[in-house]
């Protein structure tokens, strides 16, 4: 105690509250600035902003009884800071009130913190303003990045042709019934007998071609070849249409100085095409890009996505992967696809396409839906090369436009396109508004990760890829749900050098970039921050009633699946930070940056709960308090930054004031605070003792443990089962290639040792 008296005394006496840049000053001086900052804040909300509200676009702002709701919660801030500000000055009210309040409080914390070094001092200060870096973000980041736009030079050299525009030919010079029904039936799900072209319910035209514009019509053109070679007409050489398997790949061996090319790649399952199925394919051999959607029990979402997707494509360029749903939703979600078809081809008579493709398989599980799926496409030689991955509850808007999307990839080193999520139904609750203007803090920093060399990853709810990338990313996945897309990413940006999915026979370059696109696109989010339900025991659980937004609570979602992933992949993070590259690979080398970041995310999340405990038990209040106010400060002028530099022009990524002047106090911190001590504990207690991971893709692969998956609507349930014994070849086939290298590197090293020996015994 003599020490800690001695070292204040020495302190006071050593500054005298003259010296105005020391430490102690500086934090001062940044409190008392931060509380006028909040003050003016709240004065508007509670003063101004309700007159702004009522005169601006309600379309850009939240619904009245949020709005309300909102206003409540600022007024009732704004008296909890008077009132305190009162108690702070109420006995200095001089002419330099503010000259003593500020010699008050620099005493106060001199008290608590002159006893300590000022490395320490300085660690918690930062360690505190870590949780804040989107704050520092915006402020570093706008006068440099700005929100994602499209660049139309960017349409240059791209090909014309597209779902937009695209050809489908008269494959018969008689036009018969005979020419397109077949006698071979397929077994589905539901243990029927149905006829592969039951998809196929349109008349061929007199025309051999037409083009079909359904881009909010446009322009509809309708060709005719006078060449009558331009078209398909032998149905027999299906080589015209597409490549088989072995045909694409590379006759390149990637190992050509230790293996023969005799060991080169074969594939033993190559698919067998019957006239209906040729006739398929030709359709899509002008089809550049799809869209797949993975669905769980969603014939409650559903009907929404497909009625905004098909504003934008046809229904033959729908993919719909059924996971594990129950009987009755099956039946309800095949009945939607059905109603949706049907009723597209009533509004575009026209279309000749094939119907929405519906597939299934009898496992719950997203990823390896979309892998199973993407597989039979690959296999069977339907060659679209791009594919987009949505959630089945986002809404595609109608500036979702595809050539503007697919000029991304004229860069080759893009593989995949990262898209801005806002929330649809941010107007209506408190919940779902925080969430949004989380969202797009978080589009922004990936923006900003863009412009440094690449996007991380992309988001689960949309993300649009090259089919092939997708592939390898998916085969090298472990299924498990948790922070999948996460996954997916740090997948890509650890290729290099490692051998190809979609040709065994080559290695990957490596570098591959995900851009950010510019259309926003909207996903639903939850509605209740908790629910008591979903934290109690089943035996009493049961007895409470669900709720009747019928999803899970926020907490749920962040504390059980999203912020464990973080966790997680603390393994992952160091693989991509340590996975070799060249000086040259800036997207790599960005990724890489970016990892090292959630690795100190991480860490800085045990390190925050030891300092939380620690001004605990100091009682280190006031402080802790002023930190606090710091950081809310810093918020606030961070989002103002952001309306008035980065959304400005652009109402739809603009952040109400309401919800500005809430979101940093009831929802950013309080959130910090309750989801990472939430998920720490969570994560201790029961994630890491009890969850497993699950088996990789390429490892069941290798014990032929993976469900086929069947899609009735263009090829058979043996064709299915061909499709997964390729995975199993290719895995088996990369297996072998592992062991023979490890072997040769073996062997070097036995020769190696042999040989350091005998010169060592000769010396």
């Amino acid at each position: 105690m003599r020490f800690i008296s001695s070292r204040k005394e020495r302190i006071i006496d050593y500054y005298g509250f003259s010296i105005p840049f020391n430490i102690y000053s500086l934090f001062t001086t940044a409190f008392l600035i931060s509380l006028v900052v909040i003050l003016l804040h709240l004065l508007y909300a509670v003063l101004i902003n309700p007159f702004v509200w009522n005169i601006s676009d309600k379309n850009t702002r939240v619904l009245p009884h949020t709005f309300l709701k909102l206003w409540a919660l600022a007024i009732v801030l704004l008296i909890i800071l008077v009132t305190s500000i009162y108690f702070l000055i109420r006995y200095n009210l001089t002419d330099n009130f503010i000259k003593n309040i500020h010699r008050k409080i620099h005493n106060y914390i001199v008290s608590y913190y002159g006893t300590y070094n000022q490395t320490y001092i300085k660690l918690t200060i930062i360690l505190w303003l870590i949780l804040n870096r989107e704050s520092f973000l915006i402020f570093l980041g706008a006068p440099f990045v700005p929100w994602p736009s499209f660049n139309k030079k960017k349409l240059i050299n791209i090909e014309s042709d597209s779902n937009n525009s695209f050809y489908f030919n008269n494959l018969y010079e008689e036009q018969t019934e005979n020419n397109y029904t077949t006698t071979k039936t397929l077994s589905n799900n539901y243990s029927s007998t149905t006829f592969i072209n039951s998809n196929i319910d349109y008349e061929l035209s007199e025309t051999n071609s037409y083009s079909f514009d359904v881009n909010h019509n446009k322009n509809i053109n309708n060709f005719s070849h006078s060449d009558p070679d331009s078209c398909i007409s032998d149905m027999g050489d299906v080589s015209i249409i597409t490549e088989s398997v072995n045909e694409k790949l590379s006759s390149h061996n990637y190992r050509e100085s230790i293996i023969s090319k005799e060991e080169l790649f074969h594939s033993k399952y190559n698919p067998s095409y019957t006239d209906e199925q040729s006739k398929i394919i030709s359709m899509y051999q002008n089809i550049k890009h799809g869209f797949l959607i993975v669905c769980h029990n969603s014939s409650d979402v559903l009907p929404a996505t497909l009625e905004c997707l098909l504003k934008v494509t046809t229904p033959m360029c729908i993919f719909i992967a059924e996971n594990g749903s129950n009987p009755e939703e099956k039946q309800k979600m095949k009945e939607i696809i059905d109603e949706f078809s049907i009723k597209f081809r009533l509004t575009h008579p026209s279309y000749q396409g094939l119907n929405i493709i519906y597939a299934n398989l009898n496992e719950g599980s997203k990823t390896l839906a979309q892998f199973c799926l993407l597989n039979n496409l690959f296999w069977f030689g339907i060659n679209i090369k791009y594919i987009s991955v949505i959630d089945d509850d986002v809404l595609i808007p109608e500036n979702w436009v595809e050539e503007e999307i697919l000029s991304y990839f004229n860069d080759p080193k893009v593989k995949a396109l990262a898209y801005p999520i806002t929330a649809s139904n941010r107007r209506e609750g408190i919940v779902p508004a925080f969430q949004n203007f989380e969202y797009i803090l978080s589009m922004y920093s990936k923006k900003i990760h863009r412009d440094i060399g690449t996007v991380v990853f992309p988001s689960g709810a949309m993300g649009t890829w090259s089919i092939p990338f997708l592939l390898e990313c998916l085969y090298l996945h472990d299924t498990v749900f948790r922070g999948d897309d996460l996954q997916l990413g740090l997948r890509l940006h650890t290729m290099y050098g490692k051998p190809r999915f979609c040709d065994p026979n080559n290695i990957h370059d490596g570098n591959y970039k995900i851009e950010m696109a510019h259309v926003t696109v909207d996903t639903f989010v939850p509605g209740c921050y908790i629910h008591l339900k979903e934290y109690l025991p089943n035996f009493l659980g049961k007895y409470l009633k669900d709720c009747a937004c019928g999803q899970y609570s926020l907490s749920r979602q962040r504390i059980v699946y999203w912020e464990p992933a973080r966790h997680r992949f603390l393994l992952k993070f160091l693989d991509c930070i340590f996975h070799k590259c060249k000086l040259n690979h800036r997207a790599t080398l960005t990724a890489k940056l970016f990892c090292i970041d959630f690795v100190v995310t991480v860490f800085n999340d045990y390190l925050f709960i030891v300092l939380l405990v620690y001004m605990f038990l100091m009682k280190s209040f006031l402080p802790a308090l002023m930190i606090i106010c710091i950081c809310f400060a810093l918020a606030y002028l961070s989002l103002d930054i952001f309306n008035i530099v980065i959304a400005r022009g652009k109402p739809e990524i603009k952040l109400p004031f309401e919800v500005c002047v809430i979101f940093p106090i009831c929802y950013q911190f309080v959130s910090t605070l309750f989801y990472r001590i939430s998920t720490i504990i969570y994560t201790l207690s029961y994630y890491v003792p009890f969850v497993r991971n699950n088996v990789k893709i390429n490892k069941r692969a290798l014990k032929k443990d993976i469900s086929n998956m069947t899609m009735n609507d263009i090829f058979t349930e043996t064709d299915s089962e061909k499709a997964i014994a390729y995975v199993s070849d290719v895995s088996i086939y990369l297996n072998n290639r592992k062991r023979s290298k490890r072997k040769i590197i073996d062997e070097k090293m036995y020769l190696f040792k042999n040989k350091f020996t005998k010169e060592t015994k000769n010396i």
